[in-house]
């Protein structure tokens, strides 16, 4: 299926793998990755404007999907070799032959780096700012226009909105270990009390990013292949979708028409204290605005 048009997905990883090309044309290729099957994408920019790229499935952008829908963070910690096990969980995934009975229950997608700038930079965790995004859970601050921290803040607001049915942040570590809620217990060892309270996955499991709905999360430490241990074990513990935050947004594409409008009524049109009147839609009669000043007038 997408093994055949993999090539340039593969030369990133080669890339990456060997360390061959600087770190600022290894993220040229990051941006400039392209792969069949896949949609490339951003969840947001860094305060250097450098895209937060996103690999989604098409069945990925399907709420009603029967799939367990999986999302890959890699890059938190700062570190290419996350961002290159995630790459290639993503490349098994959708490559190999071996993985046929994986995919029809499950489905992959990724945020590869969600800290470019830093990774890039080789300054560990944090992004060349001012911030930390590997911690700091939930973000607060000005949103999208946080000085420092961006990243975090355009990481959680996107994870409420794609409502992923389980996230799995990617870490480089000397041995593969995991932090796993007690609901994963069954397929995973290690405890996720064992990380900051104010990581992303605990706070996922906590709090609803977006106001969607909580998330399941866990983390794992690893030299490099992790899939295979990570499938077997939700499959061994029976984890499946939907998520909260998934059904919350299922139940808003359940709406009514007259439901949309009942619930922004509780919101919106009960004032109108000030009315902005433009120029850009003048009557062909009345070049001078006059009409428009005068609706303006009545409605006040």
């Amino acid at each position: 299926m997408l093994r055949a048009t993999l090539f340039s997905f593969f030369f990133l990883l080669s890339v990456f793998t060997s360390g061959s090309a600087p770190a600022d044309q290894q993220f040229l290729d990051l941006q400039q990755l392209q792969v069949q099957g896949l949609i490339k994408s951003a969840i947001g920019v860094t305060r250097k404007g450098t895209p937060i790229v996103s690999l989604l499935s098409k069945t990925d952008l399907d709420l009603r999907t029967p799939q367990t829908r999986i999302l890959l963070v890699g890059g938190l910690d700062g570190s290419s070799k996350s961002v290159t096990a995630v790459l290639n969980a993503l490349s098994s995934f959708y490559g190999d032959d071996s993985a046929a009975s994986w995919r029809k229950q499950y489905v992959l997608s990724a945020v590869p780096c969600a800290n470019p700038d830093g990774t890039q930079a080789e300054t560990g965790r944090e992004n060349g700012s001012g911030g930390t995004p590997a911690t700091g859970y939930p973000p607060q601050g000005v949103a999208y226009n946080d000085p420092h921290n961006p990243e975090s803040i355009y990481l959680w607001r996107w994870i409420g909105m794609h409502a992923p049915d389980l996230v799995v942040d990617v870490r480089a570590g000397d041995s593969l270990r995991w932090y796993a809620p007690p609901s994963l217990a069954a397929g995973f060892e290690s405890k996720i009390e064992d990380l900051p309270t104010d990581s992303l996955v605990q706070q996922l499991r906590l709090v609803a990013p977006c106001e969607t709905g909580t998330i399941e999360a866990l983390q794992v430490e690893t030299t490099d292949e992790f899939l295979a241990e990570l499938l077997a074990g939700l499959r061994s513990c029976s984890f499946a979708g939907p998520s909260p935050a998934r059904r919350e947004l299922q139940r808003r594409l359940d709406r009514t028409p007259l439901e949309v409008a009942q619930q922004h009524s509780q919101h919106y049109g009960h004032d109108l204290n000030q009315v902005a009147i433009t120029n850009r839609c003048r009557t062909p009669a009345d070049d001078t605005g006059t009409f428009w000043r005068q609706l303006a007038g009545r409605v006040r």
